[in-house]
């Protein structure tokens, strides 16, 4: 309880003094300071998809706790198999593929998986981590139910793998939306969790205790559905107040899960997040832009608002609060083909700056920095962020035509590569029969020399090479398009909520207030007191 001096002037009215004694009860429990508790569920469903990103990942959050959470919160991990110490781990170990001669890779090359030659297995490296299964978490969620208490703060770490969701036919649209949203989160031993499983565990927490979701999976933004009862917008909003930062739209894959084990490669929207509330980057280099209110505070939608402007990936990230108001801002539903990707319901003629003018601090600078990230001058017009979608669209699709064109024939000069080989070693029709170890050994420099003469091998070389250059510009132009969608979206955020302050009911005002106040909190300290009061 924090410190504070009482004074009670006594009446010679025993009422009154119950009175004081009553008040002075209220002030205690008001002051009782709340607890913050941590949940982390992390890895893939099977070695083969359990990356080093994501242990990294895990590590990287467990640092900025450790630096920012001096009171060593209570803090739970689920990860991959958990305390088995069998090898679940799948990492790149380019120095020994650089170690290997050029006759063992060209065997790969040839006759296996070429990009799975470098990778390893390891037991992960998460101490006290519980596994990462659908029975586990649920577990975990129905014993921290017991535990928390009003004012206390839950936030939930989810970085792994997630799938769309399934989705039946259905001739009502309203639950097609909906079922679009029910996205699922893939746990340990090839299991999953949907929107609607979660949302019901989710229930498992007393009503007024805060839930803060991080979620970075692929299609995690269904997840911001949880703020619904049952994961559903047409039940209605949960009586817990749910908020969440989500790196991707429902419907869309998310950057990152790679074996690589050099961290400062990675481009995710994790790493931006919490290299945001800690403002240093994995290897403790300070990051500047972050406190876009200029408090002194970092707070998760600012690390929120920083991964939007600063992730170079194909990530649109999306937050709760922005899916309320598409859901309440007086907008029809019916007329758009989902709440979350909602039609801009503002003039098209409004330049960006006046939008930005009249945004709050975090969308203001993701509009203005966004613009400056995509050449976009804040006096063009909204419409002109709507053309350079569609631009960039065609010229994804036209650039996709030309890899799968490519790609055959990159794939064709290997097929030829090959039977030119097989034709001088016949056995290796066989694929990688116990023969291959005598021309990787006995017969390397031969193999070797046959091989790197072959026409066949330039023309699958240059084809290699084109294929990598068409991607390349291809992914450019992804991360172009997914911050112009970045863009639309901010600009969608702010018209939608000037329509909502003017049309929403006060009931939903207040929950949308509340829900700000949490994004606006800090990593460090939520609140001194009880403050969800409704």
């Amino acid at each position: 309880m924090s410190e504070r001096k009482i004074i009670l002037v006594f009446s010679k009215s025993a009422f009154s003094t119950r009175i004081l004694l009553f008040a002075f009860a209220l002030a205690t429990v008001s002051e009782c300071r709340s607890e913050d508790y941590f949940l982390t569920v992390g890895g893939g469903h099977n070695p083969m998809n359990n990356q080093a990103s994501l242990e990294k990942n895990v590590l990287f959050q467990r640092q900025v706790l450790v630096e920012k959470r001096a009171d060593n919160p209570t803090h739970i991990i689920h990860f991959a198999d958990g305390h088995d110490p069998s090898r679940d781990l799948q990492w790149r170990d380019t120095d020994r593929l650089d170690a290997y001669p050029l006759s063992h890779r060209l065997l790969g090359i040839l006759f296996s998986d070429r990009h799975g030659m470098d990778l390893s297995y390891r037991n992960h490296q998460i101490s006290g981590a519980a596994p990462a299964t659908r029975a586990s978490l649920k577990q975990s969620l129905q014993d921290l139910g017991l535990e928390l208490s009003a004012g206390d703060r839950l936030v939930i770490y989810a970085t792994g793998h997630g799938g769309p969701a399934a989705i039946a036919e259905s001739d009502d649209e309203e639950l097609q939306i909906d079922a679009r949203c029910n996205t699922r989160l893939h746990m340990w031993e090839s299991d999953s969790v949907t929107v609607e499983e979660f949302s019901k565990w989710l229930d498992e927490i007393p009503r007024r205790v805060d839930v803060v979701l991080i979620m970075v999976q692929c299609y995690s933004g269904g997840f911001a559905n949880t703020l619904f009862n049952e994961g559903n917008s047409q039940l209605g909003m949960s009586s817990q107040i749910r908020v969440g930062f989500f790196s991707q739209v429902h419907d869309r894959v998310s950057a990152g899960c790679t074996a690589a084990v050099d961290s400062s490669d990675y481009q995710e929207y994790s790493r931006y997040f919490w290299e945001g509330l800690r403002e240093k980057t994995f290897d403790g280099r300070r990051v500047d832009g972050v406190d876009l209110d200029g408090n002194g505070d970092i707070s998760f939608l600012e690390a929120h608002a920083y991964a939007v402007i600063e992730s170079d990936t194909v990530d649109i990230p999306i937050r709760s609060s922005e899916l309320m108001l598409r859901q309440y801002s007086g907008v029809d539903p019916a007329a758009n083909d989902d709440p979350q990707s909602v039609d801009t319901c503002f003039r098209s003629d409004t330049s960006l700056f006046e939008l930005a003018s009249a945004a709050s601090a975090e969308q203001r600078v993701i509009i203005q920095r966004l613009c400056a990230r995509v050449g976009l001058d804040e006096r063009e017009a909204v419409s002109e962020v709507d053309g350079e979608i569609e631009t960039a669209k065609e010229e994804i699709e036209r650039l996709e035509e030309q890899l799968s064109v490519a790609e055959r024939r990159r794939d064709e000069s290997l097929d030829r590569l090959k039977n030119r080989v097989r034709r001088r070693w016949p056995e290796l029709y066989h694929g990688l029969v116990p023969y291959s170890i005598e021309l990787a050994t006995m017969h390397s420099e031969e193999f070797r020399e046959f091989v790197s003469s072959l026409g066949a091998y330039d023309a699958w070389e240059a084809a290699t090479n084109y294929v990598e250059e068409v991607e390349s510009q291809l992914v450019g132009l992804q991360h172009r398009e997914a911050k112009l969608q970045r863009l639309i979206r901010a600009c969608d955020s702010v018209s939608l909520e000037i329509n909502f302050r003017k049309t929403a009911s006060r009931s939903e005002k207040r929950t949308y207030e509340r829900m700000l106040t949490i994004e606006r909190s800090t990593l460090e300290r939520h609140s001194e007191s009880n403050t969800n009061t409704d």
